[in-house]
């Protein structure tokens, strides 16, 4: 699967868009893609530390009804990469995780919602991370003024989420 097909097909018909990854497996049914896994080395910052041979399952996604696609492509992946443990997020927004379950992953916790920032003129979500004060004091906004006082002066919505799920599953050594 062509690395540069990658963006266009997860922008189109995943729900929260691309996200990087480093790894990228396809189904193909005469043809043309039809559904695409994507995986990741486990990100530290997001999540508590793996082990070193943990990987994180970034997206999943099909243009049509792919019975079996997610297993099929996570088999694939298992037996090439040969992970501990493979982690992944849900978002409560759009998923209460029931695929994680089908696939053998277990649920290790639970977020509540936080927020997120919306632009109105841009028609995007950033992540609030992003919009942090030392982010911000970093490009030049006044650092006596609040995270909120800034964001609220740049026009910028603060939106909240559903949470999230965490996760995981655990792989013997190969």
């Amino acid at each position: 699967f062509p690395s540069h097909d990658k963006e266009p097909f997860l922008n189109l018909y995943h729900i929260q868009g691309y996200a990087t990854s480093e790894i990228c497996l396809s189904l193909q049914m005469f043809g043309e893609i039809v559904a695409v896994m994507t995986f990741s080395k486990s990100r530290v910052g997001i999540g508590k530390k793996r082990s070193a041979n943990a990987y994180e399952l970034v997206r999943y996604v099909t243009s049509c009804n792919v019975v079996g696609g997610a297993s099929k492509l996570l088999a694939s992946f298992v037996k090439k990469y040969s992970p501990t443990e493979i982690v992944s997020y849900s978002d409560n927004r759009y998923s209460h995780g029931d695929l994680y379950l089908l696939l053998g992953f277990e649920k290790e916790s639970e977020t509540r919602g936080n927020y997120w920032y919306y632009d109105t003129v841009k028609k995007k979500s950033f992540h609030r991370y992003k919009f942090a004060k030392h982010n911000l004091v970093a490009m030049g906004y006044d650092k006596n003024k609040t995270e909120k006082q800034i964001t609220n002066e740049m026009g910028l919505l603060r939106i909240w989420d559903c949470g999230t799920r965490t996760w995981v599953r655990k792989l013997c050594q190969q």
